[in-house]
């Protein structure tokens, strides 16, 4: 007979309900879940559940070697998310009615087994539940590995476009951050939260220019007057506030000050609780419009339809993973994606999450910090449950051509998404710069150029979309007006790394490397030498500048770090590219085809591929990608 456990469930009925899971539809497709779960079960039922450490799983599960570090390499907490959500996905649809319940609770890999009587099955995990509509406005942008999403809580709309045009003299404004007021200081992100909502709201004002956040965001912390924010904006009007969160106590607290001279316009203070955090939102938003004298777009109460929660719990769950992941380390992403998946655990019909999930698994596989393969899988569920939830949601269409465009290199399908986004808000820099992305992958550079121009006109101050210019720029042959567009960039966000490459790049391309070695460096300097792409550009860099061995000791390096976590094939295709071994280098641009982590943003017009346009391997590479 079998031996019991706490929950009264014996060891043969958790191993039958193991593998009635590993046999589901919704772990079918994915052999790393597959074996994360299988291990962490068998090693407690072996009694062994004191050995499930990060170190642990990362190496015997994971394939990690025996030098993996967990504090470099977040790869065990991703996939842990993972599993989380593979769970959930699986006891709200094939196994709502199971009597066995085997979870992964956070902050630990130990599974926990609960036995479920009749009744819990039914009305557990997959039981519909009663949802609260209630009235609201939001506006949402996303944008992947250069293009960052931004904004909170798009609901339906319908009815007239906004205008991107900016109008005349007292005619625009700027939300600044808002402070962070509270005992802890740890409220950063619900700060940044209610200055993102109050901005989307603003954006609905008839006959207003509105700052994108990612502009007004620029100036957090910074010792600048308001008049020289104003100018920087190309604004009249500029609100600034602060956020003072105590136990269950809420204060927000907002000016409006003319960006001219700085004169207070109007002030206001509110006091509520915690769970009045909508309410307060409204209210602030309210008398705003009120002060500015100008009416809405349209009536919310006619063209909005729900809000996505009425619970401040979920929603600050959403305004925490949103603050990760515009922070954009790998840490961070993964952090993002459990909190994604927590508010989905509590509320499986919250589009703009979905949309948030397939934006960190784009940017981990985009940016070469996981093989693509491993996070399609969520990518598609996710960006293809957003839209299910709600087609007027902008985000949800961004999020399903980023599927389409980096996952399955379905061009097509991804430009009618993005096109939608677009009617749905033709305003958006987000996804005029994932227009300009599409064009730019696909060879249609002069349109790509124009695209971008467009984004960066919209969010002048933000950097991804005029470093997507600068790339246009750099795959146009236009070297020096791409420098210069990077060196603009760099001195008002000189963190942007993606900036610091194309500037490596444009000076290696007219021969000054030692400049394009000192952009490396630094690059490497600013992600603490843990950066694939900053080893490879260095290599390839020394390679043509004929500092062989240096490359070939960069080229080691970057084998080394291989070996403690996922690299892109295309790192070293580019380096062995750079030492004149051709077939090298087309051996593992194809095993990055196998397995889609091909560089198809730019590899149809990359100077650095010219060597190659000749073999028909390389051509053979690119029809594969849908880009001959």
């Amino acid at each position: 007979m079998s031996k019991p456990f706490p929950s009264g469930l014996h060891e043969a009925d958790i191993r039958a309900q193991l593998e009635r899971i590993l046999a589901s539809e919704a772990f079918s497709q994915s052999e790393s879940l597959q074996r994360f779960l299988k291990y962490v079960v068998e090693r407690t039922l072996a009694g062994q559940a004191d050995e499930l450490k990060e170190y642990n799983v990362g190496v015997d599960v994971l394939g990690r070697g025996e030098s993996y570090d967990p504090r470099t390499d977040t790869i065990v907490r991703v996939q842990a998310g993972r599993l989380r959500s593979k769970l959930h996905e699986y006891y709200r649809n094939h196994g709502s009615q199971d009597l066995v319940r085997i979870e992964i609770p956070k902050g630990t890999y130990v599974p926990d087994f609960q036995q479920m009587n009749e009744q819990a099955g039914v009305s557990g995990a997959g039981a519909p539940r009663q949802r609260k509509v209630v009235l609201w406005v939001g506006a949402g942008a996303l944008t992947l590995a250069l293009l960052g999403v931004l904004g909170v809580w798009l609901l339906h709309r319908r009815g007239t476009e906004p205008s991107v045009e900016r109008p005349g003299a007292m005619q625009s404004i700027a939300v600044l951050p808002f402070a962070d007021m509270s005992p802890n200081q740890d409220q950063e992100y619900f700060a940044d939260g209610v200055a993102e909502e109050l901005t989307n709201t603003l954006s609905h004002l008839q006959g207003i220019y509105v700052a994108p956040r990612t502009s007004a965001f620029q100036f957090k912390g910074q010792p600048i007057g308001i008049r020289q924010i104003g100018e920087h904006l190309g604004v009249d009007v500029i609100v600034q506030g602060s956020v003072r969160k105590a136990e269950d106590n809420l204060r927000v607290t907002a000016q409006l000050l003319r960006a001219g001279d700085g004169a207070n316009l109007w002030s206001a203070t509110y006091d509520r609780t915690e769970g009045d955090v909508f309410a307060v939102q409204e209210e602030l938003a309210r008398a705003i419009t009120n002060a500015l004298q100008v009416p809405l777009l349209y009536n919310p109460r006619e063209y909005w339809t729900e809000h996505y929660t009425d619970d401040p719990r979920i929603y600050e769950l959403y305004l925490r993973g949103r603050h990760r992941l515009n922070r954009g380390e790998e840490a961070d992403i993964a952090m993002a994606i459990d909190l994604f998946e927590d508010v989905l655990a509590q509320d499986g019909d919250y589009a703009p999450a979905y949309a948030g999930l397939v934006d960190a698994y784009a940017r981990l596989a985009f940016l070469g910090l996981a093989s693509p393969p491993e996070v399609e899988a969520e990518a598609k569920r996710a960006a293809e449950r957003a839209v299910e939830l709600d087609t007027h949601l902008p985000d949800a269409h961004l999020a399903l051509a980023a599927y389409q465009i980096l996952f399955r290199w379905d061009w097509e399908q991804g430009e009618r998404a993005v096109r939608r986004a677009l009617e749905l808000d033709a305003a958006d820099p987000g996804a005029h710069e994932w227009y300009a992305h599409l064009m730019i992958a696909t060879g249609r550079l002069d349109e790509g150029l124009a695209e971008a121009r467009r984004a960066r006109e919209l969010d002048d101050l933000s950097p991804s979309p005029a470093t997507t210019v600068a790339l246009a720029l750099y795959l146009k042959r236009n070297y020096r007006e791409a420098q210069a567009e990077c060196r603009r960039i760099l001195r008002w966000a000189p963190d942007s790394k993606v900036t610091r490459v194309i500037l490596g790049l444009t000076y290696r391309q007219q021969s000054r490397f030692e400049d394009a070695i000192a952009a490396f460096q630094e690059l490497e300097r600013t992600t603490a030498g843990n950066s694939a792409a900053s080893l490879s550009f260095k290599a390839q860099t020394y390679a043509f500048a004929g500092r062989e061995e240096e490359a070939r000791n960069a080229l080691d390096e970057l084998k080394g770090l291989a070996e403690l976590r996922y690299v892109a094939p295309s790192y070293f295709a580019r380096v062995h590219l750079a030492l004149g071994e051709n077939d090298d280098a087309l051996d593992w641009l194809e095993a990055a085809s196998q397995n889609r982590s091909l560089p198809v943003a730019t590899i149809k017009t990359d100077p650095d591929m010219d060597p190659l346009r000749s073999e028909a391997r390389f051509r053979a590479i690119l029809a594969k990608a849908g880009l001959e």
